[in-house]
């Protein structure tokens, strides 16, 4: 069951002024005047004794303008639309192994192995400092640890800061070992 179809069975029962919803967050992406037509006709179908209580379009239409733009976005052109505009950015680790694992292997295939191996050391080296950051975050929850975690914490930025220069390097080195 979809979204819509699941705000069309929790809005709609006999809630005229919440139904309005279901037909403006349609994936069809209708205009607010089309979803107030389509709502009338609902009613009048459904629920022909609360026609006469139904409110105004213009009342309807401020409704459908306090729906946050993700939830718009999520309804009208899919979950990740809605990821892509309105979650906020997130570093994906994963994307960046993939990254220096191929540009290692296509070092290596040219014979350029130094540099390569450099770059996977460079990857261990932010992994590891990811990992101790996080547990040194948890760590930091307690209290008398909590002191020691937080100085060994920014032992450990600092490491992961030269640790993110020497990627910076091993791109521009695979650069210049490929010949771009």
């Amino acid at each position: 069951m979809g979204f819509v179809d699941r705000l069309r069975n929790n809005l709609c029962s006999g809630n005229n002024e919440r139904c309005i919803y279901v037909f403006f967050l349609d994936e069809r992406r209708l205009p607010i005047s089309r979803c107030y037509a389509l709502l009338k006709e609902w009613v009048q179908d459904f629920y022909p004794e609360t026609y006469s209580g139904m409110p105004s379009e213009r009342t309807l239409r401020q409704m459908a303008n306090a729906v946050p733009e993700s939830i718009i976005a999520y309804c009208h052109f899919g979950e990740k639309d809605m990821k892509d505009k309105y979650i906020p950015y997130v570093e994906r680790l994963y994307e960046d192994i993939e990254a220096i694992t191929t540009t290692a292997n296509i070092l290596r295939g040219i014979g350029a192995d130094d540099v390569a191996n450099k770059g996977m050391n460079v990857w261990k080296i932010v992994m590891v400092c990811a990992i101790l950051g996080i547990i040194l975050v948890l760590l930091s929850i307690i209290s008398l640890i909590g002191a020691i975690a937080a100085v060994l914490l920014i032992v450990v930025a600092i490491v992961e800061i030269i640790a993110n220069i020497l990627y910076l390097v091993f791109l521009f080195k695979s650069y210049k070992a490929i010949g771009a």
